[in-house]
């Protein structure tokens, strides 16, 4: 481990993981033509994404790609934001409309480094992307299965969350009840 972070958020992707497991344990062989399909469709824009015969013919693989598809894009993604947005304004790194120093004996005019409108793009970026603006929190997530084992999973998987909350050995940059389920903000 090299930071505290990465604790906190590799302790949420091992929940995602468990319930990624057992999600692919339970898929009927009529829809491993549907995942086919789907990673087919996906590797053809991202390189180095697995090909659908290779998804369907490895759970582990499906079951990887599948946690890390819904951890990046709620827990990380919703975090990243969300610490970004803790830091105040006026301390965030704004555009540079001056050219970096070739020498060490190069000066520059402070008041040519940002202009008003950069603070004001700055300040409108900050405040629409960087501050929690969660409509549905991963906590709250249902995602309409219809077997009482997939319901299971489901109920094991909130409950597996709220724990990872509540046990976090590190700081926790960003609360289980703020977490959007997906990109939200």
């Amino acid at each position: 481990m090299y930071s505290d972070y990465e604790v906190y958020l590799l302790n949420y992707y091992e929940a995602f993981k468990k319930f990624t497991d057992g999600v692919v344990a339970q898929i009927p062989e009529t829809e491993k033509k549907d995942i086919k399909i789907w990673g087919d469709y996906i590797s053809d824009w991202l390189p180095g994404f697995p090909k659908g015969d290779k998804l369907i013919n490895d759970s582990e693989l499906l079951s990887g790609c599948l946690a890390k598809i819904m951890w990046d894009l709620s827990v990380a993604h919703a975090t990243d934001h969300h610490s970004y947005g803790t830091i105040p304004l006026h301390r965030l790194p704004l555009r540079m409309r001056v050219p970096p120093p070739m020498t060490k004996a190069d000066t520059f005019d402070p008041k040519k480094q940002a202009k008003f409108i950069d603070v004001f793009k700055y300040a409108l970026e900050w405040k629409l992307f960087f501050n929690d603006h969660t409509v549905t929190r991963l906590i709250d997530v249902d995602y309409g299965f219809a077997t009482p084992e997939l319901q299971k999973l489901q109920t094991n998987f909130l409950q597996d969350l709220e724990l990872v909350d509540l046990h976090m050995p590190v700081k926790r940059y960003m609360d289980l009840k703020n977490i959007s389920v997906s990109i939200q903000f």
